[in-house]
């Protein structure tokens, strides 16, 4: 209910020509979808108020995990059809996390939105104890650019990222980074995100224990 709720207030400040940007990283799973539109739902795992995601059965999950239907209407309900959205997920199995289909509500308002997530639906994103390997190369990709990010486009962040992905992944595991998107390519959305000082990610500092991290420079 916290996200949602902070959905809705996000989204009633945002006037046309604006961008919504939603970024989550967690843990994904699926569930199967009720009303059969989908054989799955991606879901983001959710906690309640008192840090609980599951119980023993099994079924709270039902009541507490955030379904990719439920995501989708709450940002569609809450925002003006001209409003651009954009949504990161850095999560397992969530390639379709925005439900970008033929009739939906993305596509009925025309609605210029795009999902970037770490995986495909039926992949897991791999983490590293110090975020996620999607996450990371994500913020490389906004170091390299922030010297000229006004011109920036969402497919060059995109791109990037593989790139920095590519460079990094470890040996037995692949992620295949999705990109999904209604109503606007990706070389025609401007990426939003843009330092205003000179940025250097935290994927590029190294950890030197409790004595904390070099090369990481805040400004």
């Amino acid at each position: 209910e916290g996200i949602i709720e902070a959905i809705r207030e996000v989204g009633a400040k945002c006037q046309p020509d604006d961008t919504f940007i939603f970024y989550y990283t967690g843990h994904g799973d699926q569930l199967p979808d009720p009303t059969g539109h989908e054989h799955m739902d991606q879901c983001l795992c959710l906690v309640d108020a008192n840090g609980n995601t599951d119980d023993a059965t099994m079924t709270y999950r039902q009541q507490v995990w955030l379904r990719d239907d439920t995501l989708a209407k709450t940002i569609t309900d809450s925002t003006d059809p001209k409003v651009k959205v954009l949504v990161l997920v850095d999560a397992c199995h969530s390639g379709t996390i925005c439900d970008f289909t033929e009739d939906s509500a993305w596509a009925r308002r025309r609605q210029r939105a795009i999902s970037v997530s770490g995986c495909e639906d039926d992949q897991t994103s791999a983490g590293t104890g110090r975020g996620g390997m999607f996450t990371r190369a994500l913020t490389k990709a906004v170091q390299g650019i922030s010297a000229d990010s006004s011109n920036a486009k969402v497919s060059s962040i995109y791109n990037l990222t593989l790139q920095h992905y590519n460079q990094d992944k470890k040996p037995g595991h692949t992620q295949n980074i999705a990109i999904h998107g209604c109503a606007v390519r990706p070389n025609e959305m401007c990426w939003p995100l843009h330092p205003k000082k000179t940025y250097s990610s935290p994927a590029n500092a190294k950890w030197k224990g409790r004595g904390g991290m070099t090369g990481l420079h805040l400004h």
